[in-house]
């Protein structure tokens, strides 16, 4: 996909990014790294049912999420 095909989709998924027209981002906020841990540890759990596997970089201050093209677990 490309171009405006790309931000139609986008349009569907508000407060993500699409970067380079490849893989979404999205910065999160969460009150402490408790609940923040809380969510990567749901969202790590749902990835794993879809056989998706995003990348997760989360500490203190920092949360983001990229979901990029799906790779084989071969």
């Amino acid at each position: 996909m490309k171009g405006d095909e790309i931000e139609t989709l986008a349009a569907q998924v508000p407060g993500w990014q699409v970067v380079n027209e490849h893989h979404l981002s999205r910065n999160y906020q969460f009150s402490d790294f408790r609940e923040t841990l809380v969510f990567v540890n749901r969202i790590g759990a749902l990835a794993e049912e879809q056989g998706h596997h995003p990348d997760i970089c989360f500490g203190w201050e920092k949360r983001k999420f990229r979901s990029g093209p799906t790779r084989s677990m071969a």
